[in-house]
């Protein structure tokens, strides 16, 4: 059994294609829940943050959460400072912007001190795509520094919005599930 909680990025239906996309691949013991994060339109991390924090409480047996976008950079914030749900497998980022210095500059979004001990024992991936126009790949080479025991790849062909993404998703997930 594959389960997949999915953040969304910001703006409303920002994360749409993803999930049908991942939908559509799913097999039979597989499935995706991606809930609507608040004022999508008008992301605050006070919002969010709590929002992720229900989103990952909810989880009652395996899974493996996903952020794409705004959603990978507030998930990894919030396990970066909070235990880790009982039942995580692992962490895959698409697209995830790197707030701070060489990234991008919203400070409610950065991560937190100690970030990297926070996030060692959790398994984490963090994916881009070699094409994508709004978080450029080198966030990864950002990330990395901050968060060494992170494993990083950029997928051939892939934009932000990640609506042929699935499959390349689908093959990260079931790598931990």
């Amino acid at each position: 059994m594959v389960h997949i909680l999915l953040i969304q990025g910001a703006g409303v239906g920002g994360s749409d294609s993803l999930v049908a996309d991942v939908s559509r691949q799913l097999g039979p013991d597989e499935s995706i829940e991606a809930p609507v994060m608040p004022l999508a339109d008008d992301p605050a991390a006070a919002r969010w943050l709590p929002a992720v924090a229900a989103a990952l409480a909810e989880q009652d047996g395996p899974f493996v959460a996903v952020g794409h976008s705004l959603g990978g950079s507030t998930l990894l914030q919030w396990l970066a400072a909070n235990p880790a749900p009982p039942h995580l497998r692992a962490v895959i980022t698409a697209a995830a912007p790197f707030w701070g210095e060489g990234g991008w500059s919203m400070a409610e979004f950065a991560l937190p001190a100690g970030a990297a001990a926070g996030l060692a024992g959790i398994p984490c991936l963090m994916l881009n795509g070699d094409v994508d126009d709004t978080v450029p790949p080198d966030h990864l080479d950002l990330y990395r520094a901050q968060l060494p025991h992170v494993e990083t790849a950029i997928i051939p062909g892939m934009d932000h919005e990640w609506a042929r993404g699935g499959f390349a998703l689908l093959d990260a997930v079931r790598r931990y599930a």
